[in-house]
């Protein structure tokens, strides 16, 4: 039986380093044109291919290989790329993995690749290095450039600690003195991609979050700028009334912001993770997730997610207001509009570790 649910990874690497040819090696055949040390995939483009492996769906993207020279323009991709599979989709849509190669037999890495893979945890992906062509290496070296990766990139992201990484070897080859290298790595690699769903939904399912309340906010701003419009008034002390009414929408708003509406997109979130996960744990055969036992967990957490945002001053509403008792111009109405705005959006982000903890605590995750 086909499992309908897709696991979406996406492979990022330099050019050369082999990329093809480990997706090759994942499909079983050569639908990705592969070549020795050239550009194969075309610029700007990103090829998309299907695996299906032990009774589970993985959709492949494969990008243009990164040269030195052409970094902005593959950035620039790679960001559109990445938008086009966003947490502001269904959590079946988002880049479940990314699988960043790096080739082992080079035995060291570039500036570039650490620069990515930092960007990358950052924004809260989880990535997933592959050492590529590992059949070049000793194991000595192989250990020495897996130390070199997370000592690098732990400068600047925290986060490395969980930075996963393999060995592999995709294609076979005779060697000299008569030796054959096998091809390996293809369960580790999937395995590693799959048993990492919780926390992937623990990085990934927080930003969703502040990003939907993000697009509230803005909404909410862009109405209250059409109300202020229609009821400002040329003389400033006709527009005390108005003053006093933003003030207390800006308090009904906040309000509503941090109890219905958080509880409704908490709610929704996780009851999508929830329907999600328990197709992937009925694959990876975990007892303990069970499709009751998920929901149960999950909309417990919206609860407790609601409690994080509990501590956000609702007087926010009234202190901010307080300038435009003094100026009451159009421009003053507008700037304290964008501040209180600004000031909420900036108390959301600031719950999003929170957000993930509390994620982590439902999940069990270590």
């Amino acid at each position: 039986m086909i499992d309908e649910t897709v696991c979406n990874i996406l492979f990022l690497g330099m050019t050369g380093v082999g990329k093809s040819s480990l997706i090759n090696y994942l499909l079983g055949d050569t639908r990705a044109e592969a070549g020795a040390g050239k550009p194969v995939t075309k610029r700007h483009r990103f090829a998309e291919y299907d695996l299906i492996y032990n009774g589970r769906t993985y959709h492949l993207t494969d990008s243009w290989g990164l040269e030195a020279d052409k970094y902005s323009e593959w950035k620039n991709d790679l960001q559109n790329q990445l938008l086009a599979h966003s947490t502001n989709l269904r959590v079946q849509d988002w880049f479940h993995a990314v699988l960043y190669c790096v080739g082992a037999s080079s035995h060291r890495i570039q500036d570039a690749d650490i620069q990515t893979m930092i960007q990358l945890l950052h924004e809260k992906y989880k990535v997933v290095v592959v050492l590529t062509k590992a059949d070049g290496c000793t194991p000595e070296e192989l250990g020495e450039l897996k130390n070199v990766i997370l000592s690098e990139v732990e400068k600047h992201a925290p986060a490395a600690g969980s930075l996963a990484i393999h060995e592999c070897v995709a294609e076979k080859k005779r060697l000299y003195g008569g030796y054959t290298t096998e091809p390996r790595g293809k369960e580790e690699i999937l395995h590693s991609v799959l048993q990492q769903w919780k926390e992937v939904i623990a990085l990934r399912l927080p930003v969703s979050i502040i990003t939907e309340l993000h697009s509230k906010i803005d909404s909410w701003r862009n109405e209250q700028l059409d109300f202020i419009n229609r009821n400002i008034h040329c003389f400033g002390e006709q527009n005390n009334t108005l003053c006093e009414t933003m003030q207390q929408k800006s308090q009904q708003f906040q309000a509503e912001l941090f109890s219905t509406e958080l509880t409704r997109i908490a709610t929704e979130q996780l009851k999508k993770c929830a329907d999600y996960s328990s197709s992937l744990s009925c694959i990876i055969n975990s007892d303990s997730d069970t499709q009751i036992s998920l929901e149960e967990k999950y909309l417990t957490g919206a609860e407790r997610i609601g409690r994080i945002f509990a501590s956000i001053p609702v007087g926010i509403g009234i202190a901010i207001w307080a300038v435009v008792s003094r100026y009451k111009e159009k421009k003053r109405f507008e700037e304290t509009l964008n501040n209180f705005c600004g000031e909420l959006k900036e108390e959301c982000t600031k719950r999003e570790t929170a957000i993930s903890q509390q994620l982590r605590e439902m999940l069990e995750i270590a």
